[in-house]
């Protein structure tokens, strides 16, 4: 399988992110990647170069290049530049899908890792209320459907640029602009991100968050929730 792979960086601060991102792009045997950088630095790789004025317009401009080439791939990745997916990841996410019907589709979580080694979730934490939305036979939703990329089947983009909510301009709402644009095809579009009750199907849908950041907070460190927790909830 074909997967266009599009990745917003915005400065200097988080290229040891991207570099281990790119590194574990390479490990991949399944799938042909082809990456485009969407940067206000100047790599010597495929990109589109921004100045920093672009702001957090960033993460939507390489969609209408997702819409361009829907014919040409059979997966779409929007990432941040700081998300490490692996290929079982993907293959966990393809796994996943194939037991749905539109407009339900699989997704991933983020998790990062403490200084002590140890995993901490991100998207799902009880300090801000409500976990799961939805509860169904096979599968749940969370309430933050932000995940910090988007994975999409040639189906599901195409659902999502029919739902004319994709191909629009920078926008916030109901995150902000930078979240938004990472998000817009499960809040916008239509599409219902589900997660599976299965435990070890769950467990390989979490991809790592590099950066040693939101795990140092209180709201984490005194309300975080474990992968059984989180599919019971």
């Amino acid at each position: 399988m074909n997967i266009k792979i599009c990745i917003a960086n915005y400065g200097d601060h988080q290229l040891w992110c991207l570099d281990k991102m790119l590194a574990e792009f390479s490990k991949y045997k399944k799938y042909k990647v082809d990456i485009t950088e969407y940067t206000t630095e100047r790599p010597d790789r495929k990109h589109h170069w921004f100045s920093k004025s672009v702001g957090m317009d960033l993460p939507f401009k390489c969609r209408q290049h997702m819409a361009d080439s829907i014919n040409d791939f059979d997966l779409f990745l929007y990432n941040e530049n700081d998300h490490l997916i692996t290929e079982d990841n993907i293959d966990a996410l393809l796994e996943h899908t194939a037991t749905l019907k539109m407009p339900q589709c699989s997704g991933f979580y983020r998790y990062e890792i403490n200084p002590e080694g140890k995993e901490i979730l991100l998207d799902p934490n009880p300090s801000w209320g409500k976990i799961v939305n939805n509860v169904y036979e096979h599968n749940f939703t969370l309430h933050n459907n932000h995940q910090g990329c988007y994975l999409l089947t040639r189906e599901q983009l195409q659902f999502c640029i029919n739902s004319g909510q994709y191909l629009v301009p920078p926008h916030d709402g109901p995150y902000g602009m930078l979240e938004q644009g990472a998000t817009d095809p499960y809040n916008r579009c239509g599409l219902e991100k589900v997660f599976p009750k299965d435990l070890s199907l769950l467990k390989r849908l979490g991809i790592w968050h590099m950066p040693v950041k939101y795990c140092l907070r209180p709201q984490w460190i005194h309300n975080g929730i474990t992968y059984e927790q989180m599919s019971v909830s």
